[in-house]
């Protein structure tokens, strides 16, 4: 044991040291809007800028599958940018919690005896509890009140006193909380009983009514506007555009930054199975009976009443076109259960037993798989390709040989593609996730030109069966992008991880190894003008003459965001450049796990 401790300490050091020589630096930590943040430099003269503009979703590191960003609304700081009705909004007028002059005014007109105050939306969310939060100083007014474009939502908060005032009956809980200098986080715990939904703020002169009467004249101070799904409060998260936002999934244990190509989950209504989007057969759906993996009380109960049931719903495909089919299932009383596909496929099936976690390929022999999620819920998924043009039939069945048997769903997905992404809520029509691109420009400063090292820790042990051109993994460029120099993989089915090289904008693949497993992987490439190096995990994949292209390389990014290729599916668990070539010694440390 101690000779083991001693031999991490060592390789902690080294890897350390090595990091110290490093011109950029990137392990998934700190992020904002638009940005993530390397560990070096520390100026901030290398964070990456982010965009996926659509919201997804992550693993957090409770295990839960959330929204990303949680809050749900856009502006949440410029309250300028929401609608107006009989009140107008002063920017920058106060200083804010977080000590900077970003609060804005809510002022009233002078129409008397009415509302005044500012809203936002609609938002479409589910028929669960939501809350509605902001951060509030009294100015001339002594009240807030908080909630959505209705009378049972809202609640009134005393300034003054710093008390929760009166609660409409569609309000969970309500608190506010002292955040200082006369600010007070206040927090509306809502039932939501509609998916279309408005958040709404205004001062107020009494508890319990939007009306001021006399000659209104004045307002309050609001600031760090915030709506999330669940009854608890989520954790401030600013935003503007709100959906660029990183995704630092857990799925590996660290966090990971989650790059993934645009995705659009064909199903509606992916977690409210009641709806009369899903064809019932032999089963009947109710919902909302136990915690979902997302934390909230969403899962839905299947109940079968025979030995062919099934839950369907059909969507339109594309002959030549392979498709992933999966949802988050929970055993009852079913033990197993099987997803199908028909029509415009041959038929394929996939059996998974839902007590010991293991997937069988059936009629069709589809690719099937078969993810834990904690809490005895698995991520089942079935990949088939589609052979005309037309209407397909996807659906679940217990296969259980008793005539009424049980099971648990939530968050289903068909999405056109060779290998399951994350997870994509719809509720009324299909939705589409965005790619995730995360690159720098104008950085020639911190990348070697004529030598340097390009190191990537990937996980991809959530994906399967991945196809696709590559290589995707970690690149530099010139600004023209004729001229790069990459690392990472293709992705084909035999899991092949290479070094690409684009010379005056004719790519090639060079030291390339095959048939490698599922997993994590550290890949670092070196070049000089003696040729390429690259190594995989400590070992020496090969070498080459061949020179770095002659170019100034100025900008870098993940998934080939420079090409042609979107990201597949990258857990990118750090990015090194170095403006040196290391010694083999060197990357074969840096490569050890």
């Amino acid at each position: 044991m101690l000779a083991a401790y001693s031999e991490s300490l060592t390789t902690y050091k080294n890897m350390s040291d090595l990091l110290n020589q490093a011109s950029l630096v990137y392990i998934p930590s700190g992020y904002k809007e638009d940005t993530a943040y390397s560990v070096i430099p520390t100026d901030g003269s290398g964070d990456l800028t982010f965009t996926r503009a659509s919201d997804g979703t992550r693993v957090n590191s409770a295990g839960l599958v959330e929204n990303v960003p949680w809050n749900l609304l856009t502006y949440s700081e410029e309250l300028n940018n929401w609608t107006t009705s009989r009140a107008s909004v002063t920017t920058n007028a106060t200083t804010a919690p977080n000590g900077t002059t970003t609060a804005d005014k809510v002022i009233t007109d002078s129409t008397a005896s009415t509302t005044h105050q500012i809203y936002t939306g609609p938002f479409t969310v589910p028929n669960l509890p939501f809350v509605i939060s902001v951060y509030a100083k009294k100015s001339e007014y002594d009240y807030i009140h908080l909630g959505k474009d209705t009378s049972t939502t809202k609640t009134w908060f005393d300034l003054t006193n710093g008390a929760v005032g009166t609660q409409g009956s569609d309000v969970l809980s309500a608190s506010i909380e002292s955040v200082g200098n006369g600010w007070y986080r206040c927090i509306n715990v809502i039932n939501n009983t509609s998916t279309s939904s408005y958040v709404e703020l205004g001062p107020a002169s009494v508890d319990g009514s939007r009306v001021i009467s006399g000659t209104p004249s004045g307002g309050i101070f609001a600031w760090g506007a915030q709506l999330n799904q669940g009854s608890t409060a989520k954790p401030y998260f600013p935003t503007t555009d709100r959906q660029n936002v990183p995704r630092l999934t857990y799925e590996g244990g660290c966090p990971s930054l989650l790059l993934e190509p645009q995705r659009t989950n064909l199903f509606t209504y992916s977690e409210q199975f009641d709806n009369a989007a899903w064809t019932k057969s032999l089963c009947t759906i109710t919902a909302n009976q136990i915690v979902s993996p997302s934390g909230y009380l969403d899962a839905d109960l299947v109940t079968t009443s025979g030995t062919s049931d099934s839950l369907q719903q059909s969507v339109s495909v594309t002959s030549g076109t392979t498709y992933t089919f999966s949802a988050f299932v929970k055993n009852d009383s079913a033990g197993t259960i099987g997803l199908v596909v028909f029509s415009s496929f041959p038929t394929s099936v996939g059996t998974y037993n839902l007590t010991n976690g293991t997937a069988t390929s059936g009629t069709g022999s589809p690719v099937v798989s078969i993810q834990n999620y904690g809490n005895g819920w698995y991520r089942a998924t079935l990949t088939a390709t589609a052979t005309s043009t037309g209407t397909a039939n996807f659906y679940f069945s217990s296969t259980s040989p008793d005539a009424v048997s049980t099971y648990y769903i939530w968050g289903a997905q068909v999405e056109a593609g060779s290998y399951p992404t994350s997870y994509i809520p719809t509720t009324s029509a299909a939705v589409t996730r965005v790619a995730d691109e995360a690159s720098k420009t104008g950085i020639s400063s911190l990348i070697g030109q004529t030598e340097g090292t390009l190191f990537i820790e990937m996980n991809i042990n959530k994906r399967v069966n991945l196809g696709g051109s590559g290589p995707n993994g970690l690149e530099i460029k010139d600004s023209s992008g004729n001229n790069s120099i990459i690392i990472g993989t293709a992705y084909s089915a035999n899991q092949v991880f290479n070094l690409g090289v684009r010379n005056a904008g004719s790519f090639s693949n060079y030291l390339t190894t095959t048939n490698n497993a599922l997993g994590t992987y550290k890949l670092a490439a070196a070049y000089s003008s003696a040729g390429f190096v690259f190594y995989i995990n400590g070992v020496q994949i090969g070498t080459t003459a061949t020179l770095p292209p002659s170019a100034t390389f100025a900008d870098m990014g993940f998934s080939q965001v420079f090409g042609t290729n979107n990201p597949n599916g990258e857990l990118v668990n750090q990015a090194v450049i170095f403006k040196t070539a290391l010694t083999n010694a060197e990357l074969a440390s840096l490569t050890t796990l």
